[in-house]
């Protein structure tokens, strides 16, 4: 409950009925990816939806789940999307919602704890630790079988904090960049940075990607300000992935919020994306001359 112990468990007992021989979704051309980015609570939460299990993994489960005026909800509404891929907001075990009560608290997720667990207020029952990775498995395993592949977005560049940190509780200052001054440097706008040229940190990246990849079938990765990790980083992430599945979806922010404590030259910015073969950026320009000008707080931002 709220991450803060682990527990053991029979690996096995988490599988849902035929998910060691369940198929992906065909292949298909990176270009012809059709990405729907959604938030998972706020996907069926709604009391209109006719979803029994709101703001569950196992929302995505329920088929012929229709609204007040009969139109399709759900799965059902996902597949009518024609989409190729589910782009989800964090699922991974995330600081800022009580697991206890999650009806009153809300987050995007973007708030990092544990990397490697879902997140315990989309599971039907969060004092089971198996319940959630079992249901999240179910999901998965709901969206390939409507055909639908399904994209991670994962925050490695921050953590929720620094001082209770996995991280630094197991090495201190060297999971973190820092200033010239010692202090933590906060390339992310969240009080904090990770080290991705650290070798520990970069090998804990490509093994956390390559252990949704395997444990959980994951087919692709949004990585929250990309900008902040270096190039090798991204390099051996995406050999990584590739070998494990060659249609994997990689892309992530070719930028960071504040300056970084590490050469720009060095890092996965959207200016050095041919430098990383097989991972893409978002478009920030094409956004941009798409939306034009928008107001925040009575000034003009472009």
């Amino acid at each position: 409950m709220n991450g803060k112990r682990a527990a053991v468990i029979e690996w096995s007992t988490t599988h849902p009925e035929d998910w060691q021989q369940e198929e992906r979704p065909a292949p298909l051309p990176s270009a012809d990816a059709v990405i729907y980015e959604l938030h998972l609570r706020d996907f069926s939460t709604g009391p209109a939806s006719g979803i029994s299990y709101r703001g569950k993994y196992l929302a995505f489960t329920q088929e012929h789940t229709y609204n007040r005026e009969g139109k399709s909800t759900g799965i059902d509404h996902l597949e009518e999307f024609g989409i190729t891929h589910l782009h989800l907001l964090p699922v991974f075990d995330f600081s800022s919602v009580d697991e206890t009560d999650s009806r009153y608290r809300y987050n995007w997720g973007y708030d990092p704890q544990n990397y490697n667990v879902p997140e315990g207020s989309y599971a039907t029952d969060a004092y089971d630790p198996m319940r959630r990775i079992r249901e999240f498995k179910e999901m998965v395993m709901a969206l390939h079988r409507a055909g639908i592949r399904v994209v991670m977005d994962v925050v490695y560049n921050h953590t929720w904090q620094v001082a209770k940190s996995a991280f630094e509780r197991t090495n201190p200052g060297y999971f973190f960049r820092h200033t010239v001054n010692g202090e933590c440097s906060d390339g992310s706008g969240c009080g904090n940075e990770t080290a991705s040229e650290q070798p520990m940190m970069r090998k804990f990246m490509v093994k956390s990607v390559c252990y949704w990849m395997k444990e959980y079938h994951i087919d692709g990765f949004r990585f929250d300000l990309m900008g902040l990790h270096d190039i090798d980083t991204m390099n051996e992430i995406a050999r990584a992935a590739r070998a494990i599945d060659p249609d994997v979806l990689l892309y992530g922010e070719g930028w960071s919020a504040g300056e970084p404590a590490y050469p720009r030259s060095l890092l996965a910015m959207k200016e050095n994306i041919s430098r990383i073969p097989g991972m893409a950026v978002f478009s920030d320009e094409f956004r941009d001359a798409l939306r034009g000008l928008f107001i925040i707080i009575g000034r003009v931002v472009s």
